[in-house]
C-alpha cells in the first residue's frame, strides 16, 4: 500500500512539474533539528559564547594570513538564478534602483541598478545571518543590520548572530554596535528624522532561555542601549512598530518561543501586543478586539500605516507547535480596538508553520493596501474586505515586502527563492537571478563532464547546471536536496534525495528520476541528510546509511542490510541523539573495510565487507561525526572530523588513525575551535588535506600536522561539502548561504628562470649561546623564496619578504620580536613548492 502511494505522490509531482499550477501549492514543512543537532551533541544546546568567540579569533587572526600570503581566488560558480532564503529588504527611500538585501546564512546585499548586479557588503563578519535591516530616512548613508534571522526555523539555532552592525557610508564598512547576545533580531526601526534614536526587537536564544529577550532602544547611535520592554527570560520581542509623528508611541509585539532538541514551545500567554504612549517608560496590553492571549498564542506581526498613524494592521497565529493563521486585525483608532479583516481567502496561508512567517506590510501612501505574507503573498486595497494572492508565478514562503515610499507600485519581495521586482503593484514581477544566495547540503560534479555542477540546496531541491554558467541553473528533483552522486564514468547515472533519505535513481542524466529504496526497511531510522555512497573501487556497488548500514550491487535497483543497528540508539524519544548513521566511508584500498560515523557519537568499522563490526570511538570525542574519509593508499589509516562544541576548553575536530581506529590522534593543529564538517584528501598528493568547515575551506600541506587557510575570496560563511573533479583538478565547495565555490588546486604564481620544483629540506635551529632562531636550507638552484613563522593557533607571528636566494646553503635569521617560549611553525614557500616545521623557542628569563 505503501509503495502505491509513493507511486500516486510521484506521478503527482511529475504532472505538476510539467504542468505550473496557477498559484503555488501550500507547502508542508516538519522541522528538522539537522545543524543544530551536529553542533549541540550530546548536550541540549550550543554554548554560544564559545562558538562566536571561536569565530571571532579566527577570523580576526588567521585570516589575516591570507592576506601576507600569494593565494588563488576562489571563484563563485553559482547558481545566481536559483536563489535562496532572504529574509528582510531595505529600500532606499529617494532612489528605487537602490537595494539592500539580508539573507538567512549569506550576509547583505546592495544593488544600484534595480537588482541587475549585486554586491556583496558583509563579507568580512563572522555571522552571515541577518535577522533586520534598516535605512535611516533621514541619512540613506546610514545603515543598521541585526544579526540572526529570527524565523523559527530549526537551522537558525546554529545560525545565531552577534548583535547589531551600523554602517555610516551605505555599507561599505561595519561596526559591532552592542546587543552581543541578542543572537536573533525580529525587527530594526529608526526614527524617521533622527538617524542616531533606534529600536530594536531582540529575539533572544532560540535554544534556551536568556534574559536578553526584550525591546532594546538608543538614542546616541549604538553608543548606549536601554531596555525597554522585558516580559520574561522565555518572551522574545519580534516585531515593533514607530510612529512616525510622535516617537513617545510604540507597538511591539511579543512571542513566547523557546525549543529543546526533541520539542517546539512556539506559543504562550505572553505572546501579546503592546503599546506605549511614554517612548517606553509603561506598557499596556492591547486586547479590545484582538484573540485572547493564551497558552495556544504563537507569533504576531505589527505594521502601522505611514499616510495615516490611526491605522495598523496585526496578524495572530495559534498553536504552539504549528502556529496556524489565527486571523489579520486592523485597528482605526491608534490600536484602541481592532477588528478582523476577511478571514477566509487567507486561511491556511501559514500552513503549519507559522512561526516561520509573521510579517505584514502597510502601503507607506494607502492606509487601506496592506499585504499579508505567509507561503504565498496577499494584497488588500480595501481595507482587507477582499484579498487577492499575488504571488502566483514568484517563489513560496514569504519573509519581507517593501512598497517605495514615493512610488506605491514598486514593490519588492524577499521569500525562499531570493528577490522579486514588481512595478505594477504585483500584478508581474521579475526574479533577480543573479544572486547568488543558495544554501547547500551537499556538491558533487560530474568526472566524465567538467562542466556539470550538482548539489542539494534548502528548499530549491537537488539542482545542477549543464553549461556551468552560474545563471543555468536548475531542478532536476524536489523538495530539500541532500546528497547527489554522479558516477564518475557514465555520468547518465544520478542518485540524489530529498529529506529524511527518500533516494531516487537516474538513468538518463538526470531527465526523469524513480524511486531507490527497494529493500531498505521502512521502520529504519533515517536522518535529515541520510548518507549514500558509492564504491570508489566498483562503481555498481553503492551504500546506504538508516540506522544499519545497506549495500546496492546493482545501481540502487535494490539493497540488502549488511549491519545490525550501529547507533547508541539511545534517547530517540526524548533526547538530542537521533540514532541514525550520518557518514559512510570505504576503503579504495580494500572495499571490505568500511566505516560509518553516527549522530550519537558512534564510530564502526567492518574488515569484511559486513560480516562483522567493531565500534572504535573508545578514545574519541562524544560528538556528533560529520565526516569519515579512508585514505586512499594506506589500508588501516582513516579519518573521522567532528562538529560539536564544549564551553571553555578546545576539542578537537579531526582526528587520524593508522590501525584501523585502535588508537586515535588530534591532527588539529592551527585550526580554530568551530565545527568541521568534511574532510577530503587531494587525488594527486596524498599528503595535503582539505576541510569544509564552519569559517571557510583549510588546508594542510604536510598530512594533517598544521592547518591554514585556503584561498582569497570566500567570505566567513558555513562550507558543507567539498569534492574534487580528478582532471580539472579544481575544489568545490558549497555553502550555506552563497551557492558553490571553485578553486584550482594547480593554479600556482608566474614562474622565473632556474626556479627549482621540487621541495628543500631545512633546519631550524635555536642558537643557545645567542638566543636566537635561524633556518638553514641548502638549493639546488636559485630560488624565489618567502619565509612565514605562525603559533600553533595558526598566528602568523614573523614573516620575511620574498625575496632571490642563489643556488647553495643559506642561514636565515628569524625575526623574534613577536616571539615568546613555545612552540612554533616555520613555513618556507616558493612558486613551486610549500613545506614547514615545527620549532621551540626558548630564550631563559633574565
Amino acid at each position: 500500500m505503501k509503495l502505491i502511494l509513493l507511486y500516486f505522490f510521484l506521478m503527482i509531482s511529475l504532472f505538476l512539474a510539467c504542468n505550473p499550477a496557477t498559484e503555488e501549492p501550500i507547502e508542508q514543512k516538519e522541522p528538522d533539528n539537522w545543524f543544530f543537532t551536529q553542533r549541540a551533541y550530546p548536550f541540549d544546546s550550543i554554548p554560544t559564547t564559545s562558538y562566536l568567540q571561536a569565530l571571532e579569533e579566527a577570523q580576526n587572526s588567521t585570516f589575516k594570513t591570507l592576506e601576507s600570503r600569494s593565494e588563488t581566488v576562489w571563484r563563485q560558480v553559482g547558481p545566481s538564478n536559483i536563489g535562496g532564503r532572504v529574509t528582510d529588504i531595505a529600500l532606499h527611500p529617494n532612489n528605487p534602483n537602490i537595494i539592500f538585501v539580508g539573507t538567512a546564512s549569506g550576509g547583505i546585499f546592495k544593488t544600484t541598478d534595480k537588482g541587475l548586479n549585486w554586491k556583496p557588503l558583509f563579507d568580512k563578519q563572522t555571522r552571515l545571518s541577518i535577522g533586520s535591516l534598516a535605512l535611516a530616512p533621514s541619512n540613506p548613508k546610514v545603515l543598521y543590520a541585526g544579526t540572526g534571522e529570527a524565523n523559527g526555523s530549526s537551522s537558525s539555532g546554529a545560525f545565531f548572530g552577534n548583535g547589531v552592525y551600523k554602517s555610516e557610508d551605505a555599507g561599505r564598512s561595519w561596526r559591532n554596535i552592542g546587543l552581543p547576545k541578542s543572537y536573533f533580531i525580529g525587527r530594526i526601526v529608526i526614527h524617521p528624522k533622527n538617524e542616531n534614536h533606534v529600536l530594536a526587537a531582540v529575539a533572544g536564544e532560540l535554544y534556551g532561555k536568556n534574559e536578553e529577550r526584550g525591546l532594546y532602544e538608543t538614542k546616541d547611535g549604538g553608543k548606549n542601549w536601554e531596555k525597554i520592554l522585558f516580559v520574561s527570560d522565555s518572551t522574545s520581542c519580534i516585531d515593533v512598530a514607530w510612529h512616525p509623528n510622535h516617537s513617545n508611541i510604540i507597538y511591539a509585539a511579543t512571542w513566547e518561543r523557546i525549543r529543546s532538541a526533541h520539542q517546539r514551545k512556539y506559543g504562550g500567554t505572553t505572546s501579546r501586543l503592546y503599546r506605549s504612549k511614554d517612548g517606553g517608560a509603561t506598557w499596556e496590553h492591547l486586547q479590545n478586539g484582538l484573540p485572547p492571549s493564551t497558552k495556544n498564542t504563537g507569533r504576531i506581526g505589527i505594521a502601522i500605516s505611514n499616510s495615516n498613524p490611526d491605522v495598523l494592521y496585526a496578524s495572530f497565529t495559534q498553536n504552539p507547535i504549528t502556529n496556524e493563521f489565527d486571523g489579520l486585525y486592523k485597528s482605526i483608532d491608534g490600536g484602541n480596538t481592532w477588528k478582523e479583516t476577511n478571514r477566509t481567502p487567507l486561511i491556511g496561508m501559514y500552513s503549519t508553520f507559522g512561526w516561520y512567517f509573521g510579517q505584514v506590510r502597510v502601503d507607506p501612501n494607502d492606509a487601506n493596501t496592506a499585504y499579508n505574507l505567509g507561503v504565498g503573498l496577499f494584497q488588500t486595497q480595501d481595507a482587507g474586505s477582499r484579498w487577492t494572492r499575488i504571488s502566483t508565478n514568484i517563489h513560496v514562503d514569504q519573509h519581507d515586502l517593501e512598497v517605495h515610499p514615493k512610488n506605491s507600485n514598486f514593490l519588492v519581495a524577499g521569500n525562499d527563492g531570493g528577490v522579486y521586482v514588481s512595478e505594477d503593484k504585483g500584478r508581474t514581477w521579475r526574479h533577480c537571478k543573479n544572486l547568488p544566495i543558495s544554501q547547500f547540503y551537499n556538491c558533487e560534479v560530474a568526472q566524465a563532464a567538467p562542466a556539470r555542477f550538482y548539489g542539494g540546496t534548502q528548499d530549491n531541491g537537488t539542482i545542477m547546471t549543464f553549461s556551468g554558467a552560474n545563471n543555468d541553473w536548475y531542478e532536476i528533483l524536489g523538495g530539500d536536496g541532500f546528497h547527489v552522486i554522479v558516477d564518475p564514468e557514465i555520468s547518465d547515472f544520478i542518485y540524489a534525495e530529498y529529506q529524511w533519505g527518500n533516494l531516487f535513481r537516474s538513468v538518463d542524466g538526470g531527465n526523469s528520476f524513480q524511486w531507490a529504496l527497494n529493500g531498505v526497511a521502512n521502520e529504519d531510522r533515517k536522518n535529515w541528510n541520510t548518507p549514500v555512497k558509492l564504491d570508489p573501487s566498483n562503481t555498481s556497488r553503492l551504500y546506504y546509511g538508516t540506522n544499519r548500514l545497506y549495500r546496492s550491487v546493482n545501481r540502487a535497483s535494490s539493497w540488502q542490510v549488511i549491519s545490525p543497528d550501529l547507533t547508541k540508539a539511545q534517547n530517540l524519544n526524548g533526547g538530542i541523539g537521533y540514532g541514525t548513521i550520518s557518514t559512510i566511508a570505504i576503503s579504495p584500498v580494500d572495499d571490505r573495510i568500511i566505516y560509518v560515523g553516527t549522530d550519537d557519537g558512534n564510530v564502526q568499522v567492518t574488515v569484511n565487507g559486513g560480516q562483522n563490526w567493531e565500534k572504535i570511538a573508545a578514545n574519541l570525542p562524544n560528538r556528533y561525526v560529520t565526516s569519515i574519509l579512508a585514505h586512499p593508499t594506506e589500508r588501516l589509516t582513516a579519518y573521522v572530523t567532528y562538529s560539536g562544541f564544549r564551553d571553555n576548553d578546545y576539542l578537537a575536530h579531526v582526528w587520524k588513525t593508522s590501525d584501523g581506529g585502535q588508537n586515535w590522534t588530534s591532527i588539529t593543529r592551527g585550526l580554530p575551535d568551530v565545527p568541521v564538517n568534511k574532510i577530503l584528501i587531494d587525488n594527486k598528493n596524498p599528503q595535503i588535506f582539505y576541510l569544509a568547515t564552519d569559517l571557510g575551506v583549510w588546508v594542510s600541506e604536510n598530512g594533517g600536522d598544521f592547518w591554514l587557510p585556503l584561498g582569497t575570496g570566500l567570505p566567513a560563511v558555513v562550507i558543507t561539502d567539498l569534492v574534487i573533479h580528478k582532471t580539472k583538478r579544481t575544489l568545490v565547495a558549497s555553502t550555506y548561504g552563497r551557492s558553490l565555490y571553485e578553486y584550482a588546486l594547480d593554479a600556482v604564481p608566474p614562474t622565473y628562470p632556474g626556479l627549482e620544483a621540487s621541495s628543500p629540506n631545512f633546519v631550524v635551529q635555536m642558537l643557545p649561546v645567542e638566543s636566537t632562531v635561524q633556518i638553514t636550507i641548502y638549493l639546488e638552484n636559485s630560488t624565489n623564496l618567502g619565509i612565514q613563522i605562525f603559533d600553533l593557533k595558526g598566528n602568523q607571528v614573523a614573516q620575511l619578504t620574498p625575496r632571490l636566494y642563489e643556488m647553495g646553503e643559506h642561514t636565515i635569521p628569524i625575526p623574534e620580536k613577536n616571539l615568546i617560549n613555545g612552540i612554533y611553525v616555520a613555513k618556507i614557500h616558493s612558486a613551486h613548492f610549500s613545506t614547514a616545521k615545527q620549532f621551540l623557542y626558548y630564550r631563559a628569563q633574565k
